[in-house]
């Protein structure tokens, strides 16, 4: 641990949020979607008939996929000054490095039989992708409150399929479906209609994100309006003016935030 002697602690950088309420916003809570893939490839690998290793191993592998994307999330959004934040982002980057190699590791022995491995290792291997793809779009949808672009509803939709739904709900469908031996179009098919729920659920992660209560849902009410989020909701009010002036100008005081949300 690094120490800082009493009274040599640079002032926190503008902006830096204090309240406990935003800070919970930065950490995952129990209803963040992130937590949800080793609950369902549980109960999807469940289905395996020859034993619960491959299953384990494939569980923990996309465990680690999500736990990669959370420490750079963490990072970026952590409410600290700048000259921890980005000794703090260089380790969570690091960390979510071991993370991803770790996930596909696991994937690619996640049985002893190269034939069964393999296909699940491709589903592992394109949720990493897919996700990155979808953080990638996300970061450039944050930019339209200073470019002016507006973007759609479905454009937000498409992103939160690949940021979020791919490795939460669909990829652990289809791995599971795979090892257990089923046909690769029905664990297709599967990871389809996983993917529909997956963006369902951060839809109303959204939704909890503005009008939730913080003490229920363990994250901010005030995140998202305050960085100008790219969402289904942030979109759909961004076609009143005057709202669209509220989240451009980032709203920071209550008042201004109960406006938006109005």
């Amino acid at each position: 641990m690094v120490s800082v002697p009493a009274g040599s602690r640079p002032p926190e950088a503008p902006g830096a949020r204090t309240d406990p309420a935003a800070r919970r916003g930065d950490v995952p809570g129990p209803l963040d979607a992130r937590w949800v893939p080793a609950l369902l490839a549980c109960l999807t690998l469940g289905i395996v008939a020859d034993g619960w290793e491959a299953a384990t191993r494939t569980t923990v592998a996309l465990a680690c996929l999500g736990a990669a994307a959370a420490a750079v999330l963490l990072a970026a959004r952590a409410p600290t000054p700048d000259w921890i934040r980005g000794a703090g982002t260089a380790v969570a980057l690091i960390g979510g490095d071991v993370l991803l190699v770790e996930a596909l590791r696991l994937a690619m022995t996640c049985t002893p039989d190269p034939g069964r491995a393999a296909p699940v290792a491709a589903v592992v291997l394109d949720a990493a992708t897919a996700s990155a793809a979808g953080e990638l779009e996300d970061v450039l949808l944050g930019l339209a409150r200073h470019t002016g672009e507006e973007p759609e509803p479905e454009r937000i939709l498409a992103m939160q399929r690949l940021k979020t739904a791919h490795y939460t709900v669909s990829a652990p469908l289809r791995a599971g479906a795979l090892l257990a031996g089923a046909d690769p179009d029905v664990a297709a098919g599967l990871g389809e209609a996983g993917a529909d729920l997956g963006v369902a659920y951060q839809v109303v992660d959204d939704v909890l994100g503005v009008f939730g209560a913080p003490e229920q849902t363990g994250k901010s009410a005030d995140g998202d309006l305050r960085e100008g989020k790219a969402t289904v909701l942030t979109a759909h009010g961004r076609r009143d003016p005057a709202v669209r002036a509220l989240l451009d100008a980032g709203p920071a005081t209550p008042e201004e935030l109960e406006a938006a949300r109005r």
